[in-house]
């Protein structure tokens, strides 16, 4: 939730550090409930972390930055900012999706496969420890069709517990 800090406080600068906690915490309720709460003193209480009677005492000083219209509690500037980001995100969400649909995928796959190679020729050797059946089942391993190495059938019979 991005912030005006100088704009916050200065919409707050009269209340108390509860009710500005209390202020906050709907704030921040708001957010993650698409810039819009339900009007209800009950609900209102319990986000804030008040008792009802507790509530009552302070709403009107916190509710004044508030705008209560259709049985729901918004606020002008998160609300606009809330909107500002969801189409931040969407025009985010179509450019990754054109770059990363048909054409421009297999291009970038092919260029990844260029530049990290992942061939059976790996500049990689086994170690001496490793037993003579440890080189002759990594031998019979194959490759996929991204040049990736493809566990040995002997592997996979060990892989599921069923040990050769």
């Amino acid at each position: 939730m991005p912030t005006d800090c100088a704009k916050l406080i200065g919409d707050t600068t009269y209340m108390s550090t509860e009710e500005f906690g209390a202020y906050g915490r709907i704030l921040f309720t708001m957010w993650l409930h698409g810039g819009r709460l339900v009007n209800d003193e009950r609900e209102l209480a319990r986000i804030v972390g008040l008792s009802v009677q507790r509530w009552r005492k302070i709403a009107e000083r916190v509710s004044r930055p508030l705008t209560f219209a259709g049985g729901q509690v918004s606020q002008k500037r998160l609300t606009a900012t809330w909107l500002d980001v969801q189409e931040l995100r969407r025009k985010h969400q179509v450019g990754a999706s054109k770059r990363w649909s048909g054409h421009q995928r297999a291009e970038h796959g092919a260029e990844h496969r260029a530049q990290h190679k992942h061939t059976k020729d790996s500049n990689i050797k086994p170690s001496d420890s490793e037993s003579g059946t440890a080189r002759a089942r990594d031998a019979e391993a194959q490759q996929d069709s991204r040049g990736y190495q493809v566990a040995s059938p002997q592997l996979r019979a060990q892989l599921k517990g069923k040990t050769p």
